[in-house]
């Protein structure tokens, strides 16, 4: 098993140092080991800072082979990234419980760094860069503030390019990754970021000041996002770009048959239940808009990539 880890680490990493040329001056956060793409399944390996290495495990395999994995990952970081980087070990209990993996053995955040993991610790702050913007993370701590979603990075620039001159609303913003770039490298007018996480919340805003964003442009909203649009409505605001990047609505076909899609097009509200097991779901999405609204524009559809 170590010799299989070697390879496949020794394979992935040069892609990002190498082709990607990660780390960079402008983008010290990324990920480094991203599951399937990588051949390695149910294994996701984040680095934040420059400094932290989050590893996400979901598979049984995974913690099986945890020491043989934690051996040879550290000796790829030291190699390719950085000597002596903290390696935080975060497991997906759900995902395990469906590999059968017993409960009694999970161990939900297993941190292994060189200082004793006091409280202090768990409030230690790491700030981290992607594509020139800053944001606090909390790598230490078990709270919604603890990380950071580096599989997004292509999407939060693609989303940037659309906002120069616009006004932008943010639905589940989490530390306002979308919503700063929209402002840092997209020139929009305004942005609302909305979450119902107070975590959240603080951590946008925390952010926002962090990267000099004027608080007259930007506004963080503590509140459900179904409640805000309908407010937003009545009170006749309207926004020219809205993202929209929910928490998993539905994960297994067995929990929820349809996937429910808020959907705010200027000053129209639009609630659409999709299908779970719907094929083409950008067909069927916009079939249901052009019954509602005078013009759609489809922006080209993009899927997840294997590397960031």
């Amino acid at each position: 098993m170590a010799a299989i880890v070697r390879h496949k680490l020794q394979t992935a990493i040069p892609i990002r140092t190498q082709v990607l040329g990660l780390p960079s001056s402008e983008t010290d956060s990324f990920r480094l080991i991203n599951g399937e793409g990588d051949g390695l399944s149910g294994l996701a390996v984040d680095i934040l800072g420059g400094r932290v290495a989050v590893v996400m495990s979901s598979a049984a395999w995974c913690e099986i082979h945890k020491d043989t994995i934690h051996r040879e990952l550290q000796h790829a970081l030291d190699t390719y990234i950085s000597p002596n980087m903290d390696i935080i070990w975060r497991t997906t209990p759900s995902r395990l419980d469906q590999d059968g993996y017993p409960k009694q053995a999970q161990t939900p955040t297993d941190i292994t760094d060189t200082d004793t993991t006091t409280d202090a610790k768990k409030e230690e702050v790491v700030i981290v860069t992607e594509s020139g913007v800053k944001y606090k993370t909390f790598p230490y701590s078990n709270s919604q503030k603890t990380g950071f979603y580096c599989d997004q990075r292509v999407n939060r620039q693609t989303v940037a390019k659309l906002c120069e001159g616009r006004r932008v609303l943010d639905l589940c913003c989490y530390n306002g990754g979308f919503a700063l770039n929209a402002m840092v490298h997209g020139g929009a007018v305004s942005c609302v970021g909305v979450d119902s996480s107070q975590d959240a919340i603080d951590a946008a805003q925390d952010n926002a000041a962090l990267n000099n964003v004027d608080s007259s442009q930007i506004e963080f909203v503590k509140a459900d996002i179904q409640r805000y649009m309908e407010k937003a409505l009545d009170e006749g605001k309207e926004f020219d770009v809205i993202v929209l990047d929910p928490p998993k609505l539905a994960p297994t076909a067995a929990e929820e048959p349809f996937v429910k899609v808020a959907v705010v097009i200027m000053a129209a509200s639009i609630l659409i239940e999709i299908p779970y097991d719907c094929v083409d779901v950008q067909q069927h999405l916009s079939c249901v808009l052009l019954k509602k609204v005078k013009r759609v524009t489809i922006l080209p559809q993009q899927s997840r990539a294997w590397v960031y």
